[in-house]
């Protein structure tokens, strides 16, 4: 149950994450310095983390 919460956790960060990178100010400041957001950099490490986890725990939940 946990992995299958973690899962869903990890779609709403890597959603986050897409759209902070794609935001009209984001891509405007990025254009000007040539450097990602941090923020969405974040988001986006986060879940994929989170979606490991989350898929190792679904899958091995029980044997752990």
């Amino acid at each position: 149950m946990v992995g299958v919460v973690a899962l869903v956790l990890a779609a709403v960060l890597l959603g986050s994450a897409y759209q902070s990178s794609h935001a009209p100010l984001s891509q405007m400041s990025g254009g000007f310095s040539g450097d990602n957001a941090v923020e969405a950099m974040w988001y986006l490490l986060g879940g994929i983390g989170v979606a490991l986890g989350g898929g190792l725990l679904a899958i091995f939940g029980r044997r752990l």
